[in-house]
């Protein structure tokens, strides 16, 4: 499991500090060497919690991350000790998460189908790049099914980058509800 809870912001009186400049290179190193260490494709045929860990991290690192402030811009862009680590794990990130998302949604439907077989409700990702999250089952007969559904799974649906949930209530039905997810 990645421990996320280094991209919390500081707020202490010693940002801007050495004593705080070395810290955040250490920080940087660390992410570095996790960035390079961590099999994220691997961690597709893990548990739902682990894939969204992996993402909370792979998204945390660019220039907007919760740790960067622009009073301190010129230490991330001109002090070489931060900026050639950080130039690395922003490009390494972004393409890492890119290559496993796709990989990640169809997993993340797949541990769902397995949780919601016992309600009669199939799960699937489809698209390309499955990038739409398709469930069917009796209960969307009903609107307000629907409707509970999509409030209980819009936030992890577009954590998980899917941009559609389509929702039917038996299979082969060419009728269907959908919502788009803005991301």
């Amino acid at each position: 499991q990645i421990d996320d809870s280094a991209y919390l912001p500081i707020e202490d009186k010693s940002m801007g500090s050495d004593e705080w400049k070395l810290k955040e290179i250490q920080s940087i190193k660390s992410d570095s060497a996790t960035l390079k260490d961590t099999d994220y494709n691997k961690l597709a045929s893990g548990t739902n919690a682990q894939m969204s860990s992996a993402i909370d991290f792979l998204s945390s690192h660019n220039p907007s991350w919760s740790g960067y402030r622009e009073a301190y811009d010129e230490f991330y862009t001109k002090d070489k000790r931060a900026s050639i680590p950080i130039s690395y794990i922003v490009k390494t990130s972004k393409s890492t998460l890119n290559k496993v998302l796709p990989s990640y949604r169809k997993s993340f439907a797949k541990n769902l189908a397995n949780s919601l077989w016992e309600q009669d409700i199939y799960v699937t990702s489809s698209g390309s790049q499955n990038t739409i999250l398709n469930f069917t089952g009796g209960i969307f007969a009903s609107n307000k099914n629907i409707a509970d559904m999509q409030t209980i799974m819009e936030s992890d649906a577009r954590h998980f980058g899917f941009k559609q949930i389509q929702y039917r209530w038996y299979k082969g039905a060419n009728e269907y509800t959908f919502y788009d997810l803005k991301q």
